[in-house]
C-alpha cells in the first residue's frame, strides 16, 4: 500500500513526467518498475503503473522506449482482475454475440450453398 500511495506519486510528479531526466534513470526505472509487478505491487492494484511506463515509452531513447515496453508486456496480463474482470466478461459477451451473429451470417451463407447445391442440380436437369 505505501508503495502505491508513496512511491509512484513521488515518481510521477518527480521523475518520470520531467522532461529533463537522464535516460539512464528512465531506463532504470522502466526495468524496475516492470520487477514491481506481481512482486511488490499486486497485479489486480498494478494499473496506476501503466502511465508512468507509457510517458517513459514516449522519451526519444529508443532504448529506454524498448524497455518500458517490455514492462508493459510483463504488466498487462497480471492486470487481469482490474482491467479484464469487468471489461473482459463485457467485451467476451460482445464477442460471442458477434461470432454468433457471424455464425448466423454463415448458417445464411450455408443457405445460399444450398441455393448453388441447388444450382447445379437445376443446371444438371436442363
Amino acid at each position: 500500500d505505501a508503495t502505491l500511495s508513496t512511491l509512484l506519486p513521488y515518481l510521477a510528479t518527480n521523475v518520470a513526467m520531467n522532461d529533463d531526466e537522464e535516460d539512464e534513470v528512465l531506463l532504470l526505472l522502466a526495468d524496475q518498475l516492470g520487477n514491481l509487478v506481481p512482486g511488490l505491487i499486486p497485479g489486480d492494484r498494478a494499473l496506476p503503473v501503466l502511465p508512468l511506463l507509457e510517458r517513459i515509452a514516449s522519451v526519444e531513447e529508443t532504448v529506454v522506449r524498448d524497455r518500458a515496453v517490455e514492462s508493459i508486456c510483463k504488466i498487462v496480463p497480471v492486470l487481469g482482475g482490474a482491467v479484464g474482470g469487468g471489461g473482459g466478461a463485457a467485451g467476451g459477451a460482445g464477442e460471442e454475440d458477434g461470432m454468433s451473429a457471424e455464425a448466423k451470417g454463415g448458417n445464411a451463407d450455408g443457405g445460399g450453398a444450398d441455393d448453388d447445391d441447388q444450382t447445379p442440380t437445376t443446371a444438371e436437369g436442363p
